[in-house]
């Protein structure tokens, strides 16, 4: 980990906080994909975050491991509208990916809305490459 990113793990109180904190940036809105009190509860038991280490939280990439299967699974990566942009939802990611090759991970997914044009972008760009069509969505997968 650099000296500026951590990983941690939220209570489900904090974690509802931040969804709907974060809801109105996605494309199409959290509120309209997942139930966020539900959404809350299954991220605080079964998902770590990486954060930057800021006063904060302006930005995390959330992530399941199976280090039986040597995947992983980001469910969630969100930056602050105000500061996209900047190279930080990268920077993040490819730190991730470092921390979870370092425990043994060979694969990360994750879902992306294909309407979701920058997130898309993102993602091709650092090597994510799309394995299946979800009717609104793509599956990409990353080999680390």
């Amino acid at each position: 980990m650099t000296e500026r990113s951590k990983i941690i793990r939220f209570s489900a109180c904090d974690i509802e906080r931040l969804l709907f904190r974060m809801s109105s940036q996605f494309t199409p809105p959290l509120s309209q994909q997942v139930d966020i009190q539900w959404y809350a509860i299954k991220l605080s038991e079964r998902a770590e975050f990486l954060i930057l280490d800021d006063e904060q939280v302006d930005s995390l990439v959330a992530f399941y491991t199976n280090h039986k299967e040597h995947k992983a699974y980001i469910p969630l990566v969100w930056v602050d509208g105000a500061k996209r942009r900047r190279g930080i939802g990268a920077c993040m990611l490819t730190e991730l990916h470092r921390h979870i090759k370092s425990e043994g991970i060979e694969t990360v997914g994750l879902e992306v809305h294909k309407n979701n044009l920058s997130a898309f972008s993102l993602y091709s760009r650092l090597g994510y490459r799309v394995v299946e069509d979800r009717n609104d969505k793509w599956l990409m997968c990353f080999d680390l």
